[in-house]
């Protein structure tokens, strides 16, 4: 799985779960995409949300191509990643809990997740507050501070992927029953 993180920010409104949206940014394959940038999601895909925004971000999408695409192993997916932000924002100091598919300190909600899937990939968006300003005013917020934010960025992607790597040997090397 390739990891890339952009240079430039970008605004964040959902069009980035569309299939094949890394590859309008000339990477093809499997991959995890970070950037940093505001949010304002225009088109909702989860039934419960109503208001997704904020001012700053840095923003996770992960393309996995399989056949066939499944909700369930997309949202396993990001589960996982889930687990590999947690463990690195504990290692830098933070007190994260996972609930379900976000990420909490405190009372407020740390992050903005969601899988699906398109005809032929799983996907996930994960969004990262870095301040809380822009955020609904009836949703309990928190933010992280990180020095550079393009490290981090990468350290969470580079966790991810050996995590999937690792399962992939353990696959290679597990006989069936």
């Amino acid at each position: 799985m390739k990891i890339v993180v952009l240079e430039h920010e970008e605004c964040y409104d959902g069009s980035q779960l569309s299939p094949l949206w890394a590859l309008s940014k000339g990477v093809k394959g499997d991959s995890i995409v970070a950037f940093k940038g505001s949010m304002n999601v225009v088109d909702i895909k989860d039934a419960e949300d109503t208001d997704i925004r904020g001012d700053e971000l840095i923003h996770f999408i992960m393309e996995r191509f399989s056949n066939p695409p499944t909700m369930i192993e997309a949202y396993l997916i990001q589960r996982l990643f889930l687990c590999c932000l947690c463990d690195v924002l504990r290692e830098e100091g933070f007190d994260v809990v996972r609930k379900g598919g976000d990420l909490y300190m405190g009372e407020g909600k740390l992050t903005v997740s969601i899988a699906s899937i398109s005809p032929s990939s799983e996907k996930f968006h994960c969004g990262v507050n870095l301040t809380t300003s822009g955020t609904p005013e009836d949703v309990k917020v928190s933010a992280i501070h990180v020095k550079d934010w393009k490290a981090f960025a990468e350290n969470v992607a580079m966790r991810f992927v050996s995590e999937l790597d690792d399962i992939e040997r353990d696959i290679s090397k597990s006989r069936t029953l």
